[in-house]
């Protein structure tokens, strides 16, 4: 969410979805690809902001200059939504750019705002944590803040009479993490929980999964610490952050694909997380408990 007053601008750890932000650019012609403008633009558009987002999409309709469709020469129309974390970045934009020749090709664009065609149902979802981490270390500056685990637990999820016969079986890591920034005296702390299935026929799937749920653990719980975190923006140079003490702690469970469309974070990262030991027996003693703290930590 995004809310400006004056030459006040607030800006939350939350995934841009107002209007302001959003900017539909038209105009777009050449012989490109698709992730080659995409790379121009963010290059272009992201000397005026910090960007949450570029696409680009090519358009079905013919090219057409002076009034007949282009012939076969390659030549594609292109369309393309950017996004932007603060609205005075887009205004900026729009008022700067639009109606230059970007691409060096005398083609003017136009820029728009766009009304997004919002896919959470006006719902707020949290930033994925690698863009937690981009958006502070654009405005507070690299190593302004720190994330360190506070607990962490883990525990076995029996099926349900429904999955009774499956063959798998499910571990449920949950983490509280603390978030701080010295600098403005702010602390926050998010608890975040992740889910991995694994295979009761093959007990060496295990471990990986172990490893997953409480990567997806800690990353959750890094999200909703910093969610509680308000930046607010004065004069486009000032910075002062303040607490949303209102902030609940978001334990949504989603689904995998669910995850996919909606926060669009990248494949975590399955390793052997040094858990073979435990793979035999009870998962929900302090020793694993300790194990799992300290690895955590160690991917801080």
């Amino acid at each position: 969410m995004l809310a400006m007053a004056s030459n006040i601008e607030i800006i939350e750890f939350k995934i841009p979805e107002c209007k302001e932000n959003n900017l539909y650019v038209t105009g777009i012609k050449g012989c490109y690809e698709e992730g080659e403008l995409e790379m121009k633009f963010h290059e272009i558009f992201s000397k005026l902001g910090l960007l949450y987002d570029v696409q680009i999409k090519s358009s079905n309709f013919p090219v057409i200059v002076d009034n007949e469709e282009e012939p076969e020469t390659g030549v594609k129309s292109y369309y393309a939504f950017i996004k932007y974390y603060s609205t005075t970045a887009a205004n900026k934009a729009r008022h700067t750019l639009t109606g230059k020749p970007l691409l060096g090709n005398n083609q003017p664009i136009s820029i728009k705002v766009s009304t997004p065609k919002n896919p959470f149902g006006g719902r707020e979802y949290n930033l994925p944590i690698s863009k937690c981490r981009e958006l502070a270390n654009y405005y507070l500056g690299f190593n302004a803040y720190n994330i360190s685990v506070t607990s962490v637990t883990l525990d076995e999820i029996e099926p349900d009479e429904e999955t009774a016969a499956s063959t798998d079986k499910g571990v449920r890591c949950t983490c509280i993490a603390t978030l701080q920034i010295p600098g403005y005296e702010i602390q926050t702390e998010g608890i975040g929980i992740g889910e991995a299935s694994y295979s009761n026929s093959d007990r060496s799937t295990k471990g990986p999964a172990i490893g997953k749920a409480r990567k997806v653990a800690y990353g959750r719980a890094s999200e909703n610490a910093f969610s509680k975190v308000v930046l607010v923006i004065v004069g486009n140079s000032k910075v002062m952050v303040e607490v949303n003490n209102t902030q609940a702690d978001l334990l949504t469970f989603i689904n995998d694909n669910e995850q996919q469309e909606i926060i669009q974070v990248n494949q975590l990262e399955v390793e052997e997380v040094g858990f073979e030991e435990n793979c035999d027996g009870d998962i929900d003693d302090s020793e694993l408990d300790a194990q799992l703290l300290l690895d955590l930590e160690q991917d801080v």
